[in-house]
C-alpha cells in the first residue's frame, strides 16, 4: 500500500501496519480493543465477559493470528513465540474455520469478537494483562494533487462519521 500511494497509483489507503516514508503522511484512522475469543461448551460460560489472565491460557490451543509489531512484543512476553502446537493463520476471518473445541482461543478485534459472540457460538473474554489495541492508520501521498485533496476532504467527513459510529 505504501508504495502504491507513493506512486500515485491509489490517493489514500488504509494500513494496520505504521512505517516511516519519505513521501507519506501517516495518521492515525482509529483504534479499537484486542479481546479473546472462545467457543461456547464446556467448562466456558455462554454469558457475559470474564476476565483471563494470560497464563491461564495454554498457547497449545491458540490461533494465532499477528496484529502488528506492538501486540507482538505483548504476545511475546506471556507466550512462547515459537510453540509448535500452536496454528498460525493470516486473517481473522480464517479463525472460525479452525474453532473445533471450546478450549482453543484466539485474539481478535473487538469489532470482530462481537460479531462472532451474535451467532451465540463463541464467547469474549478480556485480559487482566492489558494488551495493546489495534490501530488503522490512514496513509496518503504528502504532496497531493489539487483535485484529490477536495476528494479527500469529502471523504474525511464521511470518514469521521463512520469512525464515530464504531
Amino acid at each position: 500500500l505504501y508504495d502504491a500511494v507513493d506512486r500515485r497509483e491509489v490517493d489514500v489507503a488504509f494500513t494496520l501496519l505504521r512505517r516511516e516514508h519519505p513521501n507519506i503522511v501517516v495518521e492515525k484512522c482509529f483504534s479499537e480493543p484486542m479481546v479473546g475469543l472462545r467457543m461456547v461448551g464446556e467448562g466456558v460460560a455462554s454469558k457475559g465477559e470474564e476476565l483471563v489472565h494470560p497464563h491461564e491460557l495454554d498457547p497449545n490451543d491458540e490461533l494465532y493470528v499477528y496484529w502488528g509489531a506492538a501486540y507482538q512484543i505483548w504476545h511475546d512476553q506471556w507466550w512462547d513465540p515459537v510453540c509448535p502446537g500452536r496454528i498460525l493463520l493470516d486473517t481473522a476471518q480464517l479463525v472460525f474455520s479452525f474453532f473445533y473445541h471450546p478450549r482453543q482461543w484466539a485474539i481478535v478485534p473487538l469489532s470482530v469478537a462481537r460479531k462472532a459472540q451474535k451467532s451465540g457460538a463463541y464467547r469474549i473474554f478480556r485480559f487482566a494483562e492489558g494488551q495493546p489495541d489495534r490501530v488503522c492508520y490512514k496513509i496518503t501521498h504528502r504532496y497531493l494533487q489539487s483535485g484529490t485533496i477536495d476528494s479527500l476532504k469529502i471523504m474525511d467527513r464521511y470518514l469521521q462519521d463512520l469512525v464515530s459510529s464504531l
